[in-house]
């Protein structure tokens, strides 16, 4: 970069006004800056896009999408095993729509995780699919499963709501996996049709159905949400 004697010397040479060289300088500097922080997300932070394991081409996942029919989702029937256990953090205020940032501790189920904040634990419900449950072909593939993308990581979530269990729902992201649609995608969990319209959840059970994928390995898996009515 020119000194500003070196400026002095141009602006002398061609007859120009060396501050109006400067008036440039910063007009262009302040460009740069603009640009660079409106690039940055609202939030803060980068959101992730989804790249499916074994795809070459990114899906990005609208924000807006599996909002309808989610925010206040349930799973109809009680459970049984650990995910009923209250959640550790003493039921800590969460907003919907909001994004919470922080370490996995801990694996629960095929659906169910532990994210460490700097504020709370709290006890995360991946949004719109439903895993094996304990006793179910499959159950402790797909908490390994879970455990391999995300556990000790630093995850991302976009709070939908909670549901009757005090379990945070979100979708979740760690590094550019969606988490959610990964556990869909490698047959370790079942798009939750009663409970999400999301079409991208549809569309990666199909892929994992029609290439045998995981639990669909079972030309006839049966499904976690009629599983626990027996």
């Amino acid at each position: 970069m020119a000194s500003f004697g070196t400026i002095g010397n141009m602006a002398n040479r061609n007859r120009i006004n060396p501050l109006s060289i400067l008036f440039v300088l910063g007009l262009l500097c302040y460009g740069v800056y603009t640009g660079v922080n409106r690039s940055r997300n609202a939030v803060g932070i980068d959101v992730p896009v989804l790249t499916p394991r074994g795809s070459d081409t990114p899906t990005t996942v609208p924000v807006s999408s599996d909002r309808d029919g989610t925010t206040t989702a349930r799973d109809p029937f009680p459970r049984n095993d650990d995910r009923t256990t209250p959640n550790p953090s003493n039921s800590p205020t969460v907003d919907p729509a909001k994004i919470e940032t922080g370490r996995v501790v801990k694996i629960v189920d095929g659906d169910t995780l532990e994210l460490r904040t700097a504020d709370a634990t709290l006890r995360i419900r991946l949004v719109g699919i439903d895993a094996p449950e304990a006793g179910q072909p499959f159950s402790r593939q797909a908490r390994d499963y879970l455990g391999q993308l995300c556990f000790g990581q630093i995850a991302h979530i976009m709070v939908l709501g909670k549901d009757r269990y005090d379990r945070v729902l979100g979708d979740i992201y760690c590094g550019e996996t969606w988490v959610n649609g990964e556990m869909v995608k490698a047959g370790m969990a079942w798009w939750y049709r009663q409970y999400s319209e999301s079409p991208e959840l549809e569309q990666l059970e199909s892929l994992a159905r029609q290439q045998s994928r995981g639990l669909w390995a079972d030309a006839r898996p049966t499904p976690p949400w009629e599983y626990r009515r027996r």
